[in-house]
């Protein structure tokens, strides 16, 4: 049985960093930190996370994830974008974002 979880965990894992380096490649850190188009850039964000927010609920629907999975995959997200070098500040930012649309669970 313990090895069903470690399998799940994995997927979990490489699904959570698959997000995050999506999202690196989309809106890296310096986009964010600097001043210049920030409007686009909040705009590209907020597009993106969309997205993330879509593909979390159909791997969640896919995988009956509960909550101590889901917090696994968010901490892994999270650690994946602090190592990535985004400000943690926005990183909080991101996650109490994404709590608040994991609580909703758009429909598909």
């Amino acid at each position: 049985m313990g090895l069903l979880f470690w399998k799940k965990n994995q997927k979990i894992d490489e699904f959570a960093l698959q997000l995050a380096n999506h999202f690196f490649k989309i809106v890296p850190p310096e986009k964010i930190s600097s001043e210049q188009n920030m409007r686009k850039t909040l705009k590209k964000i907020d597009r993106e996370l969309n997205k993330i927010f879509i593909k979390l609920s159909k791997f969640d629907s896919q995988n009956k994830l509960g909550i101590y999975t889901r917090a696994r995959l968010q901490n892994k997200f999270n650690h994946r974008l602090d190592e990535l070098g985004y400000a943690p500040e926005f990183v909080k930012a991101l996650n109490d974002k994404m709590l608040v649309a994991s609580m909703q669970k758009p429909a598909i």
